[in-house]
């Protein structure tokens, strides 16, 4: 169960690294 304590870190790098390829679009 250790992927699930680690979903959420590798979540927050990628969702970061989106909203700043969104906002650059803008």
């Amino acid at each position: 169960m250790v992927f699930f304590l680690l979903w959420p870190i590798v979540l927050i790098p990628i969702g970061l690294a989106l909203r700043r390829r969104f906002t650059r679009r803008r």
